[in-house]
């Protein structure tokens, strides 16, 4: 997948704590493929993050969501991004809120080195009324940001 990287060009030889924002979206299983590969050069650790919205944003878009459905659908989503990934250590955290808002929250509170995402995710309306996630993750992050497209 990354043929011929040079992580210590890159300042990556550093890098032992990897979040990735994984929403099952096509960007974000892209995303993914390549924590991994950067784990893989770099010894690093995974930590699969996905957010589901509060439960007052699910219903301002749709009265006939159940906030448990998004919780079942994110844990399904994160335990089959975990079979993907062999011989690293890997931790799957789901959290809920604003995406951009928690993904910049767990890359601090857990002391990550580098985020990595997909440039676009499954949410459109979010887009439409908020702006884009990816955006939002790079202007505000403290550390590196990774966009996968």
């Amino acid at each position: 997948m990354v043929v011929g990287l040079n992580i210590s060009y890159l300042g990556l030889e550093k890098m032992k704590k990897i979040l990735i924002a994984y929403d099952g979206s096509e960007d974000s299983k892209r995303a993914l493929d390549w924590a991994v590969e950067l784990a893989k050069c770099t010894e690093s650790s995974i930590t699969i993050l996905t957010v589901v919205p509060s439960a007052t944003r699910m219903f301002a878009f749709d009265d006939l969501l159940v906030p448990g459905t998004f919780k079942t659908k994110a844990l399904n989503m994160v335990q089959e991004a975990g079979k993907r990934i062999k011989g690293i250590s890997v931790t799957s955290i789901i959290r809920e809120g604003d995406i951009a808002d928690e993904i910049l929250k767990a890359s601090e509170d857990l002391g990550c080195d580098l985020v990595v995402m997909g440039r676009r995710g499954l949410g459109k309306i979010d887009r439409f009324l908020l702006g884009s996630v990816a955006e939002k993750v790079v202007k505000h992050s403290s550390k590196t940001v990774l966009m996968v497209r």
